[in-house]
């Protein structure tokens, strides 16, 4: 059995640290491995939001664990014996003072959990943390009625600007990350700690974007950037998409970057994960006018 050492925690077998760049390069593979479908197990996504959460790894008996400052613990991922590692989970928990509790748990999950602890958990839903997963050639075709007011915003960013959409590549981060910092300038009222961290976040990721694996694509008007996306691959048939970002002063550029990303970077795959909503109602209604095909529910499994 593997840990990482955590001198601040030396009573637990299962040592915790924060997230460290070097981690990918035992964290990736399980997670690929694992074929989830839900965000929370894209490993730059877990370290580009790190700080936000006071999200800590482990990894013990094959499994990438993870806690966050809230003492909620991911689902263990791995090939290793789950009856294994959840008495490990549920006595760190208790160290903390709290019950175990799960996140990332799916409705899939719940028979492989409870042949592993028949009746130790119960399972509470909430539709905030479900995930917005929408076939990759949707997105990129927009085809049929439904989509029709999408492809007429597209239609007006185009005829109304010089634009092209370009990779997003190492040499353009400086010029994305600055149109971060203006629109974050711009909406900070909104929720200025959010935007804050979600500025850090941003930040975090830029700061290991080839070496994490992400990719992304830029919009261009008059050689100016004005949206920008990213993410990473959840497994061979998934791509999760992190961020998205455009000015509001160019209508149709959202939907422009949206689709330009899943026609020329996202060929490979067939599910595009856009994340949860978080029950942000702006947020809810514009992810559910891209027709999911599936929304996917999350529970958290709470010890009884």
């Amino acid at each position: 059995m593997s840990a990482s050492a955590n001198p601040s925690d030396p009573g637990s077998e299962l040592q915790f640290h924060a997230p460290r760049p070097e981690d990918i390069a035992w964290a990736k593979p399980i997670l690929l491995a694992a074929q989830r479908m839900g965000c929370e197990f894209c490993f730059g996504n877990v370290y580009a939001w790190a700080q936000r959460y006071g999200t800590e790894l482990a990894q013990c008996g094959g499994f990438f664990l993870a806690r966050n400052k809230d003492k909620l613990y991911s689902l263990p991922q791995g090939p290793g014996d789950l009856a294994k590692v959840l008495p490990l989970l549920r006595e760190d928990a208790r160290r903390q003072g709290v019950p175990l509790k799960l996140y990332g748990v799916t409705s899939g999950d719940i028979p492989r959990l409870e042949a592993a602890c028949p009746g130790a958990f119960r399972y509470e839903a909430n539709r905030d943390w479900a995930d917005y997963i929408y076939r990759r050639e949707d997105l990129a075709a927009l085809a049929g009625k439904k989509y029709h007011q999408k492809r007429n915003h597209i239609a007006r960013f185009e005829r109304g600007n010089a634009w092209r959409c370009e990779a997003l590549a190492p040499a353009a981060l400086d010029e994305c990350l600055e149109m971060e910092r203006q629109w974050v300038a711009r909406n900070g009222e909104k929720d200025p700690v959010a935007l804050r961290d979600e500025l850090r976040a941003l930040e975090r990721c830029f700061e290991h974007y080839e070496a994490f694996g992400f990719c992304g694509v830029l919009l261009r008007v008059d050689g100016r950037v004005v949206a920008f996306t990213l993410g990473e691959a959840l497994n061979e048939h998934c791509f999760c998409t992190h961020f998205e970002k455009a000015f509001a002063e160019e209508p149709g550029a959202y939907q422009m970057v949206n689709r330009c990303f899943a026609a020329s970077c996202l060929e490979n795959y067939e599910f595009v994960n856009r994340e949860e909503d978080l029950g942000d109602e702006g947020l809810r209604r514009a992810k559910l006018s891209y027709y999911p095909a599936i929304l996917l529910e999350k529970y958290l499994a709470i010890e009884n």
